[in-house]
């Protein structure tokens, strides 16, 4: 499932990684795209300057036009217009270095040539101009005439005419291409024909021979410096005529070409354009198409890894769902084997319990030689079964993690004593011999720990070092090492001289239900060293192991153990008493106790009563805990002792019962679980209520131990009676006190008869009185007991029997009896 997982995140992760490399593509190839659409987009900025040095130039050429119109201009306009032409000039220049075509070079160039020839045609216009000037004439003339004296007396006149003939052609326009003709639409109208105006001259001479006449002569002289001056001022005009055409056409070309070259441009860069225009489309659509291309891998890029990682997730959640059932299948496994387990603890342990008990009770019977040998086949028998169904029981526990540690205070030397104790009479049995080595350093103190699982992983050791050991020793060496003040390392080796294990075997015959091939024959289901060292890892111990085959086995207990706080513990065993021993413990120092037996099993019920009933103790035994109430109301009972597991109400709701009754003494009545399942610890039994508790099988030592341990705590003795709250009224006086007393005793031993006439009578009215009276005076002794008692007789309720009513008025009457001869005995 994690790997599972793992390749849904692993495609998630790559399908992210490929469409944000797509984006980040695609992102770079549109940025290069803007880039290259801003990179042409730059020539536009030189077209610009292109057109606007065209236009600059043909601005100037018309300012130029404008001087050159100024006929006779003065010397500072004819530099001003020298000026213009060289700022035209620079256009051209400027010009030249942004065009690349050679036609537009040449036409640049050729643009050169003509303004500059504009330039010495107006110089050349200027200069005939001046020439024409009519004073500078007539002084050269009146200078001429001076210089020849009138030496001419006739004179051949001859005279000169300039005739200027102008002849104009229309020259149509050559065609031109698309899109020429589209830039003529962006510039000014043109005329589709060009006049072409051809002038020529001819001079006329005509000889006249005037006459010689003196008086004549001054006029003829002056006709003839008029006629001079006239035909020189013509024929300057004709050339100043002549060169302005000249500059009109030769501007009118200048115009003509520049206004070409500006209509080549704006074509140009029409074109330029509209190539721009067409690249940036097939680009943009190239863009497109990559977009969309990129778009539609996206999206089935996207598509695919949806459909794996769906698919991965349909995958993923079918092998949940077949974890899940197999999970199931596991708990439910689990489950049955608890089930298991707990129908081994109730089903096996409660007869095995039976069996064992019985067996105690034919034991005391003092049976003969070859009975003595079949009960202890059969109790040995017995005990070993029950051993194996400890082993599965604490191994489901440790399994599941209901096994807990209990530490309280305890004496190393008493617990290995006894571990010792009980071992030795099994290894001697073998041949074998059991040596003890306990180290005397630091063995006295006290210390916390599990002594019951301490015991129990020792006795796991030692049984299999005795087990598999056919000849030699078994040593049992114990000691402590100090770590700090108050912390200690207990140290326990269990060594052998068996058979030993192989070094491969070493580690395998740890594991649950593991037994060596040489061991078959063994019994045991193989759970003993995975146990011990399970209970050690609860303990927060460790186990080792070393081990040489033919030689023997040591196997090492290292178990951390701090110090007890108290250290006046009394040396006692830990050991409960041996079924031998029930008979000569006495039972609340010999005070008759009734107990109420609950139990649904008749035959384990009928050996609790028969145990109970050797140890002196009076017992009323109940199959159906429905009845318990109805008894509580006729008997007033010492203790209760129920099973837990019964079919139609279970120990737990009983005691709830019980508790709440309202019946006189059930709130404190002490009460004990018996039960033949270990599922549940003996804490949890107290928690829920319970006084105390045992485990099934049991001796009658242990019950009988059990209640007196709780008889003892719940029970009044003698000593404590308050006999002071009577004599308080005495003061220090001893004299008074001694007859309060003896006044109470007396009047107490008159309620007694009455009580006995009232018993021999069966007058359970009479009785009832007498109760009521005594209550006061025995509440004030602080006889809880007897109270509790003397208020049921009050009550006299119908429903106590007459049996039930016979049997607690002689123990009234009795414990009656007994607090006056301690008043008796109190005045001495």
């Amino acid at each position: 499932m994690k790997e599972q997982s793992g390749h849904i995140t692993s495609k998630v992760i790559l399908g992210y990684i490929l469409l944000i490399t797509i984006a980040v593509c695609s992102v770079a190839y549109i940025y290069n795209i803007v880039e290259k659409v801003a990179e042409e987009d730059e020539p536009d900025h030189q077209a610009r300057r292109k057109v606007y040095l065209v236009t600059n130039t043909l601005s100037l050429l018309y300012e130029s036009e404008a001087l050159g119109q100024l006929v006779g201009m003065p010397q500072n306009e004819f530099r001003h217009f020298n000026r213009t032409l060289n700022k035209a000039h620079n256009n051209m220049d400027s010009l030249r270095t942004l065009v690349t075509d050679s036609m537009q070079l040449l036409k640049i160039d050729t643009i050169d040539i003509l303004l500059e020839r504009k330039r010495w045609n107006t110089r050349r216009l200027l200069e005939t101009w001046q020439e024409a000037n009519t004073e500078r004439l007539y002084t050269e003339n009146i200078e001429k005439i001076i210089a020849v004296r009138d030496t001419i007396v006739n004179e051949v006149q001859v005279q000169e005419r300039v005739e200027v003939k102008q002849d104009t052609v229309v020259v149509p326009r050559k065609k031109r291409g698309f899109f020429k003709r589209l830039a003529d639409v962006f510039s000014p109208g043109k005329e589709d024909t060009s006049i072409v105006v051809n002038t020529t001259r001819e001079i006329v001479t005509d000889t006249l021979v005037n006459a010689y006449n003196p008086t004549d002569t001054i006029v003829s002289v002056l006709k003839s410096i008029q006629d001079s001056v006239a035909w020189q001022r013509q024929q300057l005009m004709d050339q100043l005529l002549e060169r302005a055409s000249n500059l009109r056409y030769n501007n009118s070309v200048i115009t003509r070409e520049i206004n070409q070259m500006l209509r080549n441009i704006e074509e140009e860069e029409m074109e330029a354009s509209l190539e721009r225009v067409y690249k940036k489309q097939v680009l943009l659509r190239e863009t497109s198409h990559l977009i969309a291309g990129i778009a539609i891998v996206s999206v089935v890029i996207a598509f695919l890894f949806l459909f794996f990682i769906s698919r991965d997730i349909s995958r993923s959640k079918y092998y949940r769902m077949q974890l899940e059932k197999a999970k199931q299948v596991a708990e439910s496994l689990l489950r049955s084997r608890e089930k298991l387990m707990l129908t081994i603890s109730h089903d096996i342990r409660a007869p095995l319990s039976s069996i064992i008990g019985y067996i105690e009770l034919l034991l005391r019977r003092h049976p003969d030689e070859r009975q003595q040998y079949y009960l202890e086949n059969m109790k040995g028998s017995s005990d070993h079964i029950l051993s194996l169904v400890n082993d599965l029981l604490d191994f489901q526990r440790l399994e599941s993690g209901e096994m807990e540690v209990h530490s309280v205070p305890f004496r190393v030397p008493v617990l290995f004593d006894e571990i010792y104790t009980s071992f030795q009479p099994i290894a001697e049995a073998k041949g074998l011999r059991f040596v003890l080595n306990l180290k005397p350093e630091e063995t006295g103190q006290v210390y916390m720990g599990d002594p019951i699982r301490i015991r129990q992983v020792v006795g796991n050791l030692l049984s299999n070092a005795i087990k598999f050991t056919e000849a030699g020793r078994v040593v049992l060496l114990v000691s402590l090492q100090k770590l700090s003040i108050i912390n200690f390392q207990l140290s326990i080796t269990v060594s052998d001289s068996g058979p030993g294990i192989p070094k491969e075997e070493q580690e395998r015959i740890f594991g649950e239900f593991t037994r060596l091939a040489d061991t078959e024959e063994v019994e045991g289901f193989g759970l003993g060293l995975s146990i011990t060292r399970k209970l050690l890892s609860l303990m927060n111990g460790t186990l080792a192991l070393d081990s040489t085959p033919g030689k023997g086995s040591d196997f090492t207990i290292l178990l951390p153990l701090p110090l007890a706080d108290n250290q006046s513990l009394p040396d006692v065993t830990a050991e409960a008493p041996d079924a031998g021993e029930a008979e000569a413990l006495p039972l609340f120092e010999g005070q008759d106790v009734y107990c109420l037996l609950v139990d649904d099993d008749p035959l384990q019920l009928a050996l609790t009563e028969e145990l109970l009933k050797q140890s002196h103790v009076q017992v009323v035994g109940c199959t159906n805990p429905h009845n318990v109430l109805e008894l509580l109301r006729n008997t007033v009972f010492n203790a209760i002792i129920t099973d837990i597991q019964m079919p139609t109400l279970d120990g737990y709701h009983l005691l709830e019962r019980i508790r709440t009754s309202g019946i006189p003494g059930t709130d404190e009545i002490p009460v004990i679980a018996l039960s033949a399942s270990i599922a549940k610890e003996h804490e949890h039994y107290l928690e829920a209520g319970f006084t105390g508790f045992l485990n099934k099988p049991f001796t009658a030592a242990q019950l009988i131990s059990l209640l007196n341990e709780l008889l003892t705590l719940h029970l009044e003795a003698r000593s404590e009676l308050n006999f002071s709250s009577l004599t308080a009224f005495a003061g220090e006086d001893p004299e008074a006190s001694a007859s309060i007393l003896k006044t109470f005793s007396e009047e107490t031993r008159k309620s007694i008869d009455l009580l006995r006439d009232a018993l021999e009578g069966k007058d359970r009215e009479e009785a009832s009185r007498i109760s009521h009276k005594l209550i006061p005076l025995f509440t004030m002794l602080g006889a809880n007991s007897l109270v509790q008692h003397l208020r049921i007789l009050e009550k006299n309720d119908e429903e106590l029997t007459d049996s039930g009513w016979y049997h607690l008025l002689g123990e009234v009457i009795e414990q009656a009896l007994a607090i006056v001869k301690d008043a008796e005995s109190a005045i001495g």
